[in-house]
């Protein structure tokens, strides 16, 4: 298989975590691919010009993170090992919380990402308004998770939806470290330290 990624990606760091998780990481051949830098090699592959996009050993194109996680997840679950995603038949309630878990993540790493984006363009050109609505986004779903883990209690074990937000706070102390996302949310923190250290995040850190 062939995944086409981008090293500071948040989005494909989650696919690389949950390739190391299920023990799929020999499995995959990396091609570096900046979706901006490499625009016409990331056309070539996916008409969404996006990485993460991955082309299975059939010569299939799957796009979209959430599709390759689940696809390597199906992948693993087929060799005997146990799944990432909690079974909508054995347990609905956690299955929609933690699908749920996986939608804020990906939104804190959507707007992160696009207030990155736009801070990299010329001074006279970058709005203001739209950098303050996906800051407030950011901050909105932090808070909102905080409240939840402190109500709920931090999830158990490991899952897609905590993947997903690892890799999305480990996206903000990247990039946007004045936020001080920690400073107000002691459950994130006490979430996102354990997982963290784990062997597929440690590996999968992004560098500059």
């Amino acid at each position: 298989m062939k995944l086409f990624y981008s090293a500071t990606s948040p989005f494909a760091r989650k696919v690389l975590v949950c390739a190391t998780e299920h023990g799929l990481s020999g499995q995959l051949e990396l091609i570096q691919a900046h979706p901006i830098q490499n625009a016409d090699q990331v056309a070539a592959v996916t008409p969404l010009g996006k990485v993460p996009a991955l082309q299975t050993e059939s010569g299939r194109v799957i796009v979209d993170s959430p599709l390759i996680c689940e696809y390597l997840d199906r992948l693993a679950v087929a060799a005997g090992k146990q799944s990432l995603m909690p079974s909508l038949l054995d347990n609905p309630n956690q299955a929609e919380d933690d699908a749920r878990l996986h939608a804020l993540a990906d939104g804190i790493m959507d707007a992160a990402y696009l207030y990155v984006m736009e801070s990299n363009r010329p001074t006279e050109q970058q709005s203001a308004m739209w950098q303050q609505r996906w800051t407030e986004a950011v901050r909105r779903t932090l808070a909102f998770l905080e409240d939840a883990f402190r109500t709920t209690g931090l999830p158990a074990g490991l899952s897609l939806g905590g993947i997903a937000l690892g890799c999305a706070l480990g996206y903000l102390d990247f990039r946007l470290a004045d936020l001080g996302w920690r400073d107000s949310h002691p459950a994130l923190a006490d979430f996102y330290g354990p997982l963290s250290a784990r062997t597929s995040f440690l590996e999968s850190a992004p560098t500059s």
